[in-house]
């Protein structure tokens, strides 16, 4: 959903985890699929982390991901992130998004996450239509942190250009992957999203001249969580 309503902003490139192999710290080379999710984050300007919320914790799906990507130490450093949540009851995934925040605030990671409130969204079940999220609060909510998120990243973007060559030299080349291993390569795709400042400029660009940010998911569809 996320991909469709923001698409004059930020090209979103949707990335789920599900089928992914589940961590295993003997492993002596990074499975094929982790690596390849790892190139897409590698070239992203930010992550959005989207979560269900499974007995008051995240899916162990995601937590196996995030502990392979624990591996690549350069990979999530200092990489903007805003992690969203929906759940089936009352919680709004206020435990599942913690844990995600906290196990991306640990050594190996050190992702730079979006603080604040972020969208959680309660009785998921009921507000998704064919799959389409109806609840106008809702998407107002997710409008005001999606444009936080891209003001967050841009900020980001700003200082890695004034601090890193190599950062500066990624921001322009998005194809261009560094950050990873030989053996375990890099991450995820991602996106440059728009300042509210210079959103109508953004409005009249073609989808071919807008930035790219990637969303890891969950899953494609249930309650909405992998496209959010």
């Amino acid at each position: 959903m996320m991909k469709k309503r923001y698409a004059n902003q930020a090209v979103i490139e949707v990335a789920p985890i599900h089928g992914m192999p589940m961590f295993d710290e003997t492993a002596a080379k990074m499975p094929a699929e982790v690596a390849g999710l790892a190139h897409q984050i590698a070239a992203a300007d930010g992550v959005i982390i989207a979560t269900p919320e499974y007995a008051q914790w995240m899916p162990a799906a995601l937590k196996s991901v995030l502990e392979w990507f624990s591996r690549m130490p350069q990979l999530f450093e200092d990489k903007p992130v805003m992690v969203i949540g929906v759940s089936a009851d009352d919680t709004g995934a206020a435990f599942a998004t913690a844990s995600v925040k906290q196990v991306l605030s640990a050594a190996g990671l050190s992702a730079n996450v979006l603080g604040g409130g972020q969208f959680a969204l309660r009785q998921a079940n009921a507000a998704f239509v064919n799959g389409t999220l109806r609840d106008q609060a809702a998407l107002d909510q997710l409008d005001r942190d999606f444009t936080r998120f891209a003001i967050f990243v841009r900020k980001q973007m700003s200082v890695d250009a004034q601090t890193s060559p190599t950062q500066a030299y990624l921001n322009l080349n998005t194809d261009v992957v560094t950050g990873a291993s030989e053996e375990t390569d890099a991450q995820t795709g991602a996106s440059e999203a728009v300042d509210p400042d210079t959103e109508s400029e953004n409005n009249d660009k073609s989808e071919g001249d807008q930035p790219r940010e990637a969303t890891t998911s969950e899953q494609d569809a249930t309650t909405g969580a992998s496209e959010h």
